[in-house]
């Protein structure tokens, strides 16, 4: 299981990954880069998602035209 260190309150808590990449083991090969989310960040900004980079456990937005990562997931059973 990953494990967080987390502090601080406002916009919410700062986290630090334990692992790098920080991704439990179990996913398999994990590149240290961006991924994209299936999350869009609409209404705020179309043509932009969410996106996570496994090299620390940060998460950000970014344009839709620029090339990251995916993952494959599916939903609940």
């Amino acid at each position: 299981m990953v494990g967080f260190t987390c502090t601080g309150t406002g916009e919410g808590p700062r986290c630090i990954c334990g692992l790098t990449p920080c991704i439990d083991g179990t996913f398999g090969p994990t590149q240290f880069n961006d991924y994209w989310s299936a999350t869009s960040y609409v209404p705020y900004y179309p043509g932009y998602a969410w996106l996570v980079y496994f090299g620390d456990g940060s998460v950000d937005i970014g344009s839709e035209s620029f090339n990251f990562y995916v993952r494959a997931v599916r939903g609940s059973l």
